[in-house]
């Protein structure tokens, strides 16, 4: 939403700002007023901090901010260069498909992307018009949002992530078993929702400490996860000292008797808890 009030307010100027740029190039060979003006132009570009540029219809680059070159340190000149010159194949056939998009339907297009998992970008492109409404290029704004994605994760994790365990918790399982029953009734499979609960937990913080609880807790999330690894399932505290582990059995290779019971040897094993031997 934060992005999205930035956008409505700097994206109608960078678009003038681009489209007389355009007009400008294409006019002012010959002009010092407008040539003073396209140097303006692009001034105020190049303090952006966000990923500016421009194509003509060929898709060839017309004009760079100083954010974009700083992506190619190699390139000394981008302009007519085309994202084939500068991308690999698999991303210049996606920004191809996407810049004629917005040149063959003149709407806008959006989409969010990141770089190897490090920076994420979310980018506008735009349909560069003349003064008869006719599409003569189109402009594209990349707006880092790596901070943004970082906010969202971390919030993500505060309310779906247990502290102690880095299991799901609650919320996580309520908020995901819809999705996950309803892919089981589409493909006809058969789910199951195995509830586990730590027998004498109480016992076991009175007698050992609150500490020696949560290794405890924390020891069978561990086997949990080990358990299940060949399953496709998804775990989660759901309490104090509850779990749920819900298996889908995708055609019947799952026997769920035999799966319990196995369930209930690995868990029941012995724990090692600060050279205390405990058994749940």
């Amino acid at each position: 939403m934060e992005f999205l009030l930035e956008l409505a307010l700097v994206v109608p100027l960078i678009l003038a700002v681009l489209f007389l740029l355009f007009k400008n190039r294409k006019l002012s060979a010959h002009l010092d007023e407008l040539d003073y003006k396209t140097r303006a132009y692009e001034e105020i570009l190049n303090r952006s901090a966000d990923i500016v540029w421009l194509k003509d219809t060929d898709l060839r680059l017309q004009f760079v901010n100083e954010a974009y070159t700083k992506l190619f340190p190699d390139v000394d000149n981008f302009i007519g260069l085309t994202d084939e010159d500068l991308a690999d194949k698999f991303l210049a056939d996606g920004y191809r498909r996407d810049d004629e998009h917005v040149i063959s339907t003149g709407q806008d297009y959006r989409y969010q992307e990141n770089d190897k998992g490090d920076v994420w970008f979310e980018t506008v492109k735009i349909p560069v018009k003349n003064d008869n409404d006719t599409v003569v290029g189109c402009a594209g704004i990349a707006h880092d949002i790596t901070d943004r994605k970082e906010r969202e994760l971390k919030t993500y994790e505060m309310e779906h992530i247990d502290n102690l365990t880095g299991l799901g918790n609650r919320q996580a399982l309520v908020s995901g078993y819809p999705e996950t029953l309803a892919q089981a009734l589409a493909e006809d499979v058969e789910t199951y929702m195995i509830m586990l609960s730590v027998d004498n937990f109480k016992m076991i913080n009175a007698s050992y400490g609150f500490n020696c609880g949560d290794e405890v807790l924390r020891q069978l999330s561990f086997r949990l996860r080990a358990f299940a690894k060949n399953l496709k399932s998804r775990i989660a505290r759901v309490g104090g000292d509850e779990f749920c582990l819900v298996i889908e059995n995708s055609k019947g290779k799952v026997n769920i008797s035999e799966t319990v019971e196995n369930l209930r040897r690995a868990l029941g094993e012995p724990l090692d808890v600060g050279g205390n031997s405990v058994v749940v």
